[in-house]
């Protein structure tokens, strides 16, 4: 996803879906939510809680 900035941090969503003989050829959606990752600050850390809601739209 695009860069979104919120109290000037930036955050990045992930998704993707695999499928493969990991996974036992089953396939898994999964939500990656990144934020501040190119910081080199180690004693950096933020406390935040995320809802992701999976909305189906059908086939379109």
């Amino acid at each position: 996803s695009p860069i979104t900035y919120h109290h000037d941090i930036p955050w990045k969503l992930n998704v993707m879906t695999e499928n493969s003989a990991r996974t036992g050829n089953q396939t898994f959606f999964t939500a990656f939510l990144y934020c501040n990752w190119e910081s080199e600050n180690e004693e950096w850390q933020v406390d935040y809680n995320a809802e992701f809601v999976i909305v189906n739209r059908g086939e379109e």
